[in-house]
């Protein structure tokens, strides 16, 4: 996982920051990797995303 973080190294930053500030266990981020979801569903596409819901 770290690896592959590391490879958006804003995201990275994002999460680690966020992951120092929770104070409560719902408060902290992970990052998942796509290949680890299942039943992904195109939604919709915007001005600079993509998105998708998965389980």
């Amino acid at each position: 996982m770290e690896i592959k973080i590391r490879k958006h190294p804003i995201m990275h930053k994002f999460i680690q920051k966020t992951q120092l500030k929770a104070t409560y266990h719902s408060e902290i981020l992970e990052w998942i990797e796509y290949d680890r979801f299942k039943n992904i569903e195109y939604l919709t596409k915007g001005g600079f995303e993509t998105i998708y819901k998965a389980i």
